[in-house]
C-alpha cells in the first residue's frame, strides 16, 4: 500500500502491513489476470487450499469473497470457486489492482479512454454549465495557475474535471473518475509525470474556462483534443512506456 504522497494529496489513516487475506487475494488476482489461471478453472475447496497453504479457513474465505467483490471468481454452493471471465464483468476499478507491469501495458489505453471522455464531457459543460458552475471552474482555474508543486496540480486537475462533470449534469462520468483517483494513489509516478511541465499546464485550464464561456464547442474539443494529446505523449515518454501509433503521430 502506498503513503501518503506529496501534498497530501490522497489520504491515508495509517500505515498498515498486508494481512494473509491481502497476500493471498493478491497472489490469486495477478495469476488470474496474468491468465495462468484460466477462466473456467475450479479452485481448490477452502479446506484442502488452507491445508496446503498453511493458512486457516477464514484467511482462504476472505480472499474468496475479495476476488468473488471484483468479478474474478463466481462462488456457487456446491460447486465452489470458479474463475471468471474478467474482461466481461470486471470493473474498471481493477485497473487500480492490477500489477505493475499490467498497468503499464494498459495505461495507453487509459489514456485513449480518457480522452474520449473528456471530449464529450466539455461538449456537454459548454452546452449545459450555468453561471455559478463556470465561476467554480474559474476558481479552481486560477488556484492551479497559482499551484507550483505536481501532485497538487494533479489533486486540482481531478477537481476541475469532477467541477466539469457537474457541469456537464453527469454522475457517471464523475464516477469514473474514481478510479483514476485510485491509481494516482498506487502509482504517483503517473500523476507527477502527468504534470512535470507545469507551466504549459497550469495555463490551459483559464483558456479551457474561457471557451466554455463562450459555448464554443468546436474549438474547446480542439483545443482539449491537442492539449491532451501533447501531454499524454510526454507522459508515456516520462514513464518508459511505448506510445501507440494514435500519440506517435499526433
Amino acid at each position: 500500500m502506498d503513503a501518503a504522497v506529496d501534498g497530501n494529496l490522497f489520504s491515508v489513516n495509517k500505515f498498515r502491513a498486508p494481512s494473509s487475506v491481502d497476500l493471498l487475494a493478491d497472489d490469486l488476482r495477478v495469476r488470474i489476470l496474468s491468465g495462468e489461471v484460466e477462466v473456467g478453472t475450479l479452485l481448490p475447496p477452502e479446506r484442502i487450499w488452507a491445508a496446503e497453504l498453511g493458512v486457516s479457513r477464514t484467511t482462504v474465505r476472505g480472499a474468496l469473497a475479495r476476488l468473488s467483490s471484483e468479478g474474478l471468481i463466481s462462488i456457487r454452493q456446491g460447486r465452489g470457486a470458479e474463475v471468471q471471465d474478467f474482461r466481461r464483468i470486471g470493473s474498471f476499478g481493477l485497473l487500480d489492482r492490477m500489477p505493475r507491469e499490467m498497468q503499464d501495458a494498459m495505461f495507453p489505453g487509459v489514456l485513449e479512454l480518457r480522452t474520449a471522455v473528456a471530449l464529450e464531457l466539455i461538449s456537454l459543460a459548454c452546452e449545459r454549465a450555468s453561471g455559478p458552475q463556470l465561476a467554480e471552474l474559474e476558481a479552481l482555474a486560477r488556484e492551479i495557475e497559482r499551484t507550483e508543486e505536481p501532485m497538487e496540480l494533479a489533486r486540482l486537475d481531478l477537481e476541475f474535471s469532477r467541477a466539469l462533470c457537474r457541469a456537464a449534469d453527469n454522475l457517471p462520468m464523475e464516477l469514473m473518475l474514481n478510479s483514476i483517483s485510485a491509481l494516482y494513489a498506487r502509482r504517483p509516478d503517473i500523476p507527477r509525470a502527468l504534470f512535470e511541465d507545469r507551466d504549459d499546464v497550469r495555463t490551459s485550464y483559464l483558456a479551457m474556462v474561457e471557451l466554455l464561456r463562450g459555448r464554443r464547442v468546436p474549438e474547446a474539443r480542439d483545443a482539449l483534443r491537442a492539449g491532451l494529446q501533447a501531454r499524454d505523449r510526454l507522459t508515456l515518454e516520462r514513464l518508459g512506456i511505448a506510445a501507440r501509433e494514435s500519440f506517435a503521430e499526433n
